[in-house]
């Protein structure tokens, strides 16, 4: 896996400006991974290559401006944006991301008092990359929309306060501008 380094971070810093993230995450896919489909609203200021980190246990389809990318292109955790023109963007990724048992990422464990299961995001340093895509730095903050499927009987807690959709879904207010290692997300059959 590469590591951002300076020098990318303020050449990205340069060229992005980051508007909106909107994440939907599916926790009922499964023990071992959860769905997460990611759209990420941006401008680029000139034309230009740049990527898009992600972490996934397998990504399914990603388009830029409805264009097909190539998962195959994925390159340890960054998948290249090539031929960005200055402008608007949209970019749509559709992945399988692995639980953590070990406090990255999306974390899932069992407590062994209640025999339940819980599930909580922990995304520092380049965490959040195993839970959505993302130009996963500090000084490309965005808003947050975020949607979650969760199994019946639990509640789901999230930076903006959650309403439940029914069937499972649940729906957090949208955050104000914040880095990405920020997004928070708790769910499980909490008692309140």
């Amino acid at each position: 896996m590469s590591v951002l380094t300076r020098d990318e971070a303020q050449t990205r810093a340069k060229l992005l400006d980051v508007h909106r993230y909107t994440i939907d995450l599916d926790l009922t896919t499964g023990d071992e991974t959860f769905d997460s489909r990611t759209v990420i609203r941006f401008t680029a200021r000139t034309d230009a290559d740049t990527f898009v980190e992600l972490k996934p246990a397998q990504l399914r389809t990603a388009t830029l401006d409805g264009q097909p990318l190539d998962p195959e292109t994925l390159d340890g955790n960054r998948l290249p944006l090539k031929n960005l023109t200055a402008g608007e963007h949209e970019l749509h990724l559709d992945a399988s991301m692995r639980y953590s048992r070990t406090g990255e990422g999306m974390h899932r464990f069992t407590d062994p008092t209640d025999g339940e299961t819980y599930v909580y995001t922990q995304l520092f340093m380049d965490d959040v990359q195993r839970v959505f895509a993302a130009f996963d730095q500090p000084d490309l903050k965005a808003v947050f929309d975020l949607t979650v499927t969760a199994p019946e009987g639990w509640s789901v807690l999230a930076n903006g306060i959650t309403e439940h959709l029914g069937e499972g879904r649940w729906q957090a207010a949208t955050t104000p501008l914040i880095s990405t290692y920020l997004v928070a997300v708790a769910a499980g059959p909490w008692h309140s």
